[in-house]
């Protein structure tokens, strides 16, 4: 009788030991637990500031010249609508809106022998056809009304026409001076002055 009773004794110790130690097991799950939803929290709470920092970045719009920008060739006297530079202006952070572009003359060929300059978007003319300043040696394009959404980019094609009396080995180089050269809703970036490729007239067509 008492060994039966030592027996049962026992096996109570026993199973209240494996009760305590199913009890210390639980509680140490829930902690894991607690501390993976803190974990998994904190997680969240990163992802959000980064997206917070991804969107509160600020990108500058920069222009610069097209990779297919025209290389240095001869052109004819009364050779008309002939493209002399391309520009990429890519739009930072937020929608771009040009108003105004100058574009200065660097080579030797004057007013009188270049032209009928235009700003091109593909086929669409931006602004009226203008003429070179003498006393400048540019022309400005006040009226380009160019909308370049966020993160995107347009290429500006120049173009122009050389008179029947120009001078042979005279050059036409036109470029970008300078950030105030470009009117816009943003500074550009870019580096300045950027200028096309030589061209260099050679008598008559």
């Amino acid at each position: 009788m008492k060994s039966r009773l030592l027996l049962a004794l026992a096996f109570i110790v026993m199973v209240a030991g494996l009760a305590v130690e199913v009890i210390t097991i639980s509680s140490q799950i829930k902690k894991l637990e607690d501390q993976t939803f803190v974990l998994q929290s904190k997680i969240g709470n990163m992802q959000t500031q980064l997206l917070k920092m991804e969107r509160n970045l600020t990108l500058s719009p920069y222009i610069s010249l097209t990779p297919d920008t025209l290389a240095s060739q001869s052109v004819k006297a009364g050779q008309e609508n002939v493209v002399f530079a391309r520009f990429k202006i890519t739009a930072g952070s937020k929608d771009l809106r040009v108003s105004m572009i100058a574009i200065k003359q660097y080579g030797t060929s004057t007013y009188r022998e270049l032209g009928d300059l235009k700003l091109y978007v593909g086929s669409t003319q931006l602004d009226l056809t203008q003429s070179l300043d003498p006393r400048s040696n540019r022309v400005v394009f006040y009226n380009v009304n160019l909308l370049i959404p966020a993160h995107t980019a347009t290429t500006i094609t120049v173009s122009g026409s050389i008179s029947e009396q120009a001078t042979v080995n005279r050059t036409v180089q036109l470029g970008i001076d300078s950030q105030g050269s470009i009117g816009a809703n943003s500074t550009m970036d870019g580096r300045f002055p950027i200028k096309g490729n030589v061209f260099t007239l050679d008598g008559n067509r």
